[in-house]
């Protein structure tokens, strides 16, 4: 072989390595060159990289993984890892340890964090735990009553209560302790731990500034007993540190909970508004009812094409567990929502009374932004934005509501105001303190610890036992995997684990790949099945997304999703609806919804294509029409409105679906049918559109995969609503009788 060869070969291995080093480590690499017999000392961030992908196929996947000869250690590898590392109920001292080696070295304002406290439901089960060595099941003493021995009446365990400290500058998280708790928590012995947790995180280094929690009866018992009330007539939302006397520690209500007890409020009352703002806001009536927009989806009912897509009839008559969904709370109070209901009331279609329900609507979106805000644009600011103004006009609002025509303070009341003067007080106090130019209100919620639940619900199984909690918890920990499912109810939090606690544990070990027999208890890697949705991130229910369509748009378009948030242009959309007369069978609401489709179409067309002659054809200058109702009443500045031309096409090629829709089953290649058709009768037509990019095509290709989606989704529906008979006989009675 010569020189040149060995050269080649070498640059060929250099280029090999570094393409596979992307997904494997140094160890993974070298077990690769060598023979699979030989023992590799395995390196911390290969066992949390394997640990994690342990946690997502499951113990049988991962063995077929190394079946396939994936350079991974063995299973037994993996549980010997995890065995030295108990995480025993109680405050995570070892956890605590490693954070104040962590912070030493970062900013004051980097050290700034808030405690999120949660509960999780377990399953009653008293059984023995092989790596702890006892029998588990029973409350921890810690929250014991006072003046119950704990060693004499054992009381059987429902629920994990979790501490976890998230970063308010910096994203970053961190469970310190857990506990097992009954059907009810003893105020005096819940505060006395709260403390107990507070003062070792400060110990550590960290600075909490605040506690979030839901509104159960355990916290509101908890915020009696520390001194924390909200009532009509005052408000105290913090009190003097229990470790750093000179400063506050605030207490806040879980702004997602807000929202869904808010919505189930709206649900079940006639909201009454203050009559000042009802002449401030010059609204027709001081009445706010979800029976508007009940009647917006009935408008609507079996349409292909709707304003408000996202509308379902769950969201006025939700179902015992669809209440707990912050995503349908979301939906309801949404931009959309809002629009769709102004649109509906110019054109005649609700009366007027609608209006006050819409701004309504509108004003808690807006508080709900302001109060998740997870960017700089809707965060709170040293000077007035329209984050802080939301936010004061949701705390004039909610503390002169009446529900029914009663005047009654409701506990939605109280965690409202609540959260929304912490929001306002703590990040005014931390902006003047560390000169920082905005903070995010979105790093005070409970994303975290609902997402450490949803990884520990991975086996679904709903309720898990104290043992199995607990090894979930531990695994989630050591591997820093933690991905939401596309069916949780709460998003993706943003943030990493702070301990990379295989690395940094002061009793580290290196384990080598052997099989030499020994005590492993092989059942201690926590079971969390795999499941192909956790792969993928769950759509936010927080973060609204102005329209993002209901269906699977994924399918439909795989450049981008369907959200229209962009740079708009003005334009003039209007078109005569004269000139389509005759050709399209659509509604006026359905002529709304077409024009904000096809507006999103272009958008996404232009976001790919920097041409001028294209921009200036596809998008109008001046905004007419009743088919810009809704995109207008949406646009915040970030919509764009189809030019006249482009609608004409679309209403052609709307008119073509519809000659198409009976027989859409039966064709070979839908897609390709109808889009044939479709630009067969738009190129005999005389359109302002240029031609060097395939503007029109890519507009129109969009549009009808998305038709074809919204098809299937209305077709479904109406299936599923039939009768279905499950014998002969059964029909054949029903049709007698």
């Amino acid at each position: 072989m010569c020189g040149l060869q060995i050269v080649e070969l070498t640059e060929r291995e250099a280029t090999l390595v570094k393409s596979i080093s992307r997904f494997l480590h140094t160890d993974q690499i070298d077990k690769l060159r060598t023979s699979q017999s030989k023992n590799v000392t395995w390196s911390n961030e290969t066992i949390q990289q394997c640990l994690a992908i342990r946690s997502v196929v499951g113990a049988k996947g991962y063995e077929f993984m190394r079946h396939l000869s994936f350079p991974f250690p063995s299973y037994r590898t993996l549980c010997r890892k995890l065995h030295n590392l108990p995480f025993s109920p109680g405050v995570q001292y070892d956890v605590l340890e490693l954070l104040k080696k962590k912070m030493s070295a970062r900013e004051e304002h980097e050290k700034l964090c808030a405690m999120v406290v949660d509960e999780m439901q377990l399953k009653p089960r008293i059984e023995y735990d092989k790596s702890l060595k006892l029998m588990v099941g029973y409350v921890s003493p810690e929250i014991m009553p006072a003046g119950v021995d704990s060693s004499e009446e054992k009381l059987l365990a429902v629920h994990a209560l979790v501490f976890m400290l998230r970063g308010l500058t910096v994203p970053w998280k961190q469970t310190v302790a857990y506990l097992y708790s009954g059907s009810s928590l003893d105020s005096d012995a819940y505060w006395a731990f709260t403390k107990r947790v507070l003062e070792a995180s400060e110990a550590s280094g960290l600075r909490v500034q605040c506690i979030t929690s839901d509104m159960g009866s355990a916290n509101t018992g908890l915020w009696r007993r520390a001194g924390i009330h909200s009532t009509r007539d005052s408000i105290l939302p913090m009190i003097p540190h229990p470790a750093r006397p000179a400063d506050s520690l605030y207490f806040a209500a879980d702004p997602p909970h807000l929202l869904k007890n808010l919505w189930n409020c709206v649900l079940m009352h006639r909201i009454g508004l203050p009559d000042d703002v009802v002449a401030r806001h010059h609204l027709p009536s001081n009445t706010v009812s979800h029976t508007y927009i009940q009647q917006l989806m009935d408008l609507q009912q079996n349409a292909e094409l709707r304003v408000a897509h996202k509308l379902q009839p769950c969201h006025t008559a939700p179902s015992h567990y669809e209440k707990m969904r912050v995503c349908l709370a979301a939906q309801f109070f949404s931009q959309s929502t809002a629009a769709a209901l102004e649109t509906s009331v110019k054109l005649g279609l609700l009366p007027r009374e609608a209006l006050t329900t819409a701004w309504f609507v509108r004003a808690v979106n807006d508080w709900f932004d302001a109060m998740n805000a997870r960017k700089s644009a809707d965060a709170v600011h040293n000077t007035p934005t329209a984050a802080s103004v939301s936010l004061q006009i949701m705390l004039d609002v909610i503390r002169r509501i009446s529900f029914s025509g009663r005047k009654v303070w409701k506990p939605i009341q109280t965690g409202i105001q609540l959260s929304t003067n912490v929001v306002l007080r703590l990040g005014e106090q931390l902006m003047l303190k560390y000169h920082l130019q905005y903070f995010l209100s979105g790093r005070l919620s409970q994303d975290p610890v609902e997402n450490l639940f949803s990884q520990a619900r991975g086996q679904g199984v709903v309720h898990p036992s104290c043992t199995s909690f607990r090894l979930a918890l531990r695994l989630v920990t050591v591997a820093q995997y933690l991905e939401v499912s596309k069916g949780a109810a709460y998003a993706d939090d943003g943030c990493t684990y702070m301990v990379d606690y295989l690395k940094e544990h002061c009793q580290t070990l290196r384990f080598s790949d052997d099989t030499s027999p020994g005590e492993v208890d092989e059942p201690e890697l926590c079971q969390v099945a795999s499941d192909a949705a956790r792969l993928s991130v769950v759509e936010s229910p927080y973060v609204q997304s102005d329209f993002c369509h209901p269906l699977n748009l994924e399918s439909c378009v795989t450049e981008a999703a369907y959200d229209h948030e962009e740079i708009v242009t003005n334009g003039e959309a209007g078109l005569d609806s004269s000139v389509c007369n005759g050709v399209h069978p659509l509604g006026n609401l359905e002529q709304c919804a077409l024009y904000d489709v096809i507006g999103w179409a272009v958008h996404q067309f232009l976001a790919t294509v920097n041409c001028d002659p294209c921009r200036q054809s596809l998008v109008a200058h001046t905004v007419a029409g009743m088919e810009s109702y809704y995109t207008s009443a949406r646009d915040r500045g970030g919509l764009s409105y189809p030019s006249q031309d482009v609608m004409y096409a679309a209403y052609m090629a709307e008119s073509v679906f519809q000659t198409n829709k009976s027989r859409l089953g039966r064709l070979p290649n839908v897609e390709h049918t109808v889009m044939q058709e479709v630009m067969d009768v738009l190129d005999t037509l005389q359109l302002n559109i240029p031609s060097c990019h395939k503007a029109l095509y890519c507009i129109m290709k969009r549009y009808v995969r998305l038709r074809i989606n919204a098809h299937s989704s209305i077709a479904t529906q109406v299936h599923v609503a039939m009768k279905q008979y499950g014998s002969k006989t059964a029909c054949r009675s029903s049709v007698i009788s």
